[in-house]
């Protein structure tokens, strides 16, 4: 049938639109993630050093910082880190050497391509208007913006389940060969990128297949076979990394390692005094106290507090200040989405709420929950919730307030963007600097500086220094490689640090009382004597707090002695230091 022109003039303002709307959130998502990458987030996190070295070494060497050829685990920092994050920087660490920006690009690449894939993600399930504005949400997320801007296995994986998730239903729309092996891939990807992905992989295929079951049953023969092979070879992937890459992240961070687990049992058993053993046992055990710990972790991951006003408490990189991991103006849309969720028709009406539901429930296995990091693909499903909700109000008052009501949702959603904007690029780095490892560029940068004018170069404690060291100094990982050769260590990151160079040496204590003349001595924070002590120099915080001194020790005049401010005090400094400091670098 030949279509009229009126239907090939629409046709070609639908495409003019779809592709606006896309130039729009390839725009808005770029930016959000690529303007000022190597410096905001301030400083390089101990993670993203270890993944950008080891990404070097494979580059130059073929083999990561242990010496190993091409390795699938990677030992990192006392954990192991699966393959994806570390071999997508490989090709960058290779042409353009170690540089924040370049070991940041794959992730802040990922990060932006994420909206796109939701976009045609949404838009597969509920049409262009809501795919957009799911999309446009994401790309404008504080949760999902704040990790695309680090390097980090959760933006990646995110990325990789949303594309699996695509072809799964383009699957179920319509099984082609070529859909079922994009979507083993992207699948297979996602477990070998991030260990969220063992529980969520399977809980989001298991959904999906359960609300499609009857379309699915309709398959041929041949087509369900191939369609078993697939989930069988995922499977066998699903093992494979999961044997590989052991339990020790599992044991670190696991609910069997809580302390509140043990010391409620302890207090529990203690009270049970007049009953009977058997009767302790059945109501007092590990089994129930960790169903009620993963009850309430899973809960506190949707508590609108936590989401709209505090973000993560217990760790301060992993959140913006003084706001939550949404924006405020989303609260209302999210639970006009909850609402307008009732209206959709269709069998995938509920797919949002099964990607939230799902979404949590590693990370509620895990303490110190809830984590921002652990459950950052729950921003996917969220955003499309919101997407749903500012839909419903536009097909609610859009009508007869068309122009005022899209102007307005514009308007405060940029003024509430730019605010967020302020507090992630001015007060974020004012938050707990340290945190994020800030002032370890400064550091390295001074005493590669200083350190031929000293006969040794000693480090206060710091856990990692090591890394730093390398990174920041980038030393050639052929030449680490050779001195680590034959060498059996006791403790490697301390030990390496003399291996590095043998001025280096390591400090148990973050300073010392009583040091040698002629030596350079690198002191953290406040952690420094008193008395018979020259400054040479003094990396600071960017709200002035000392992040390490560097001294020297003189007894020629054993009287002289300087005071610090306490660290918990606001810094305001003397003028005198002006004169005492010698400025650290520009």
């Amino acid at each position: 049938m030949v279509k009229s022109k009126s239907f090939k003039k629409a046709d070609r303002k639908e495409s003019y639109i779809l592709k606006l709307l896309l130039f729009t959130i390839i725009l808005i998502s770029f930016g959000s993630r690529f303007i000022g990458l190597s410096k905001v987030p301030q400083g390089m996190h101990r993670d993203e050093v270890s993944i950008g070295y080891n990404a070097f070494s494979i580059a130059k060497t073929a083999k990561d910082e242990f010496g190993r050829p091409f390795p699938f685990i990677f030992e990192s920092l006392g954990d192991f880190k699966l393959p994806t994050v570390i071999y997508t920087d490989v090709p960058f660490m290779g042409i353009f050497g170690l540089s924040d920006f370049w070991v940041r690009f794959p992730t802040a690449l990922f990060g932006a391509l994420t909206p796109i894939a939701l976009f045609f993600l949404s838009k597969e399930l509920f049409g262009p208007r809501i795919g957009f504005l799911s999309a446009i949400s994401l790309a404008i997320s504080p949760w999902h913006v704040l990790f695309s801007r680090a390097a980090n296995e959760t933006t990646i994986a995110t990325f990789v389940a949303v594309v699996a998730t695509f072809f799964l239903i383009k699957l179920v729309s319509k099984w082609t060969k070529t859909r079922l092996i994009l979507c083993l891939v992207f699948f297979v990807i996602a477990i070998f990128t991030y260990r969220t992905q063992f529980i969520f992989t399977p809980l989001i295929l298991t959904s999906i297949s359960a609300i499609n079951f009857c379309i699915i049953l309709k398959w041929n023969s041949k087509q369900k076979a191939m369609s078993f092979f697939a989930l069988a070879i995922l499977a066998m992937s699903w093992l494979f990394v999961v044997n590989a890459t052991g339990s020790t992240r599992v044991k670190d961070v696991g609910l069997q390692n809580s302390g509140e687990i043990i010391v409620n049992l302890k207090q529990q058993i203690s009270q049970d005094l007049d009953e009977k053993p058997i009767i302790t046992r059945i109501f007092h055990n590990k089994a129930i106290e960790a169903g009620k710990l993963f009850t309430r972790n899973y809960v506190a991951h949707f508590d609108f507090t936590y989401l709209f006003f505090t973000g993560d408490l217990k760790s301060t990189p992993n959140s913006t200040p003084y706001m939550g991991h949404l924006l405020l103006i989303d609260l209302p849309f999210l639970i006009m989405g909850l609402i307008g969720i009732l209206y959709i028709t269709g069998r995938n009406r509920s797919f949002p709420l099964l990607w939230v539901g799902a979404a949590p429930v590693a990370s509620a296995f895990t303490v110190d929950t809830p984590s921002a990091m652990r459950n950052l693909i729950s921003s996917v499903g969220f955003a499309m919730i919101i997407g749903i909700g500012i839909s419903l109000v536009l097909d609610k008052f859009g009508k007869r307030y068309s122009t005022s009501v899209v102007l307005l949702i514009i308007a405060v959603y940029l003024a509430n963007y730019v605010y967020f904007l302020h507090l992630f690029v001015n007060h974020k780095r004012m938050f707990s600097p340290w945190e994020r490892d800030a002032g370890m560029e400064e550091m390295v940068r001074f005493v590669n500086r200083e350190s031929g004018k000293y006969e040794k170069i000693v480090f206060g404690s710091y856990m990692d220094l090591y890394v730093f060291l390398l990174y920041f100094g980038k030393v050639d990982p052929a030449y680490i490689q050779a001195k680590e050769m034959g060498v059996n260590f006791v403790d490697r990151k301390i030990e390496i640090i003399n291996l590095i160079d043998p001025k280096y040496y390591w400090m148990s204590t973050a300073c010392t009382l009583n040091g040698d003349e002629g030596d350079l001595y690198v002191c953290p924070k406040q952690a420094i004597p008193m008395k018979n002590v020259d400054f040479v120099g003094r990396i600071t915080f960017p709200d002035g707090l000392p992040a390490f001194n560097f001294i020297t020790f003189d007894y020629s005049s054993p009287e002289k002695t300087i005071e610090l401010p306490n660290r918990n005090n606001l810094y305001k400094p003397d003028p005198m230091e002006k004169i005492i400091f010698t400025p650290a670098l520009n």
